[in-house]
């Protein structure tokens, strides 16, 4: 109940503007133009006989453009973590937060979930544009043998970003400050 109601608040205060939607998309477009320019100007063009023995995929776009996918999604529950507290704190809806009923793993949990999904919903976006930009050829096949290891990914990095970010120590102390007012 909790994690659908965050998800929920989180989807609606993100969609409520438009264009910070389009201007997400257009960030995620500009910084994998950078990468893979950047990457063609170093290896010297497209395809690369180095990184295709290092990879096994010889072709650079499609290799960033993979990459570059999977890092974005993958660091969103991150920080959604980080930063969704800071937008709590801005928003001045944070120490009520903490002061509900509601544990604070299922707030972040919340907030992590909520991000992913809306940050996947983006980058397959920014995924569909750069293939088309950078001519990769794409098939069905090749996309359904991939979801499950980005399925994978995305679970193992979820109790990974839980760790990492340990903010349970700094929230119960705010917890215990904030019912002391």
């Amino acid at each position: 109940m909790i994690l659908s109601a965050v998800v929920e608040k989180e989807f609606r205060m993100f969609f409520r503007y438009p264009l910070r939607v389009i201007s997400s998309i257009l960030v995620g477009i500009v910084f994998l133009l950078q990468f893979v320019f950047f990457g063609q100007a170093v290896l010297g063009g497209r395809y690369s006989a180095l990184l295709e023995v290092s990879t096994g995929m010889g072709d650079y776009p499609t290799y960033a453009l993979i990459g570059y996918v999977l890092w974005w999604v993958s660091v969103s529950p991150m920080e959604a973590y980080v930063w969704g507290v800071r937008r709590e704190l801005q928003r001045g809806t944070f120490e009520m937060n903490i002061l509900s009923p509601a544990k604070i793993v299922e707030l972040l949990s919340g907030l992590a979930i909520s991000w992913l999904l809306m940050d996947s919903v983006l980058m397959m976006i920014v995924f569909a544009i750069g293939a088309v930009i950078f001519d990769i050829p794409l098939t069905l096949l090749i996309i359904l043998k991939s979801l499950p290891i980005v399925v994978a990914s995305l679970i193992a990095f979820f109790g990974i970003w839980l760790c990492i970010c340990g903010t349970s120590h700094d929230v119960e102390k705010h917890r215990a400050i904030c019912s002391d007012i």
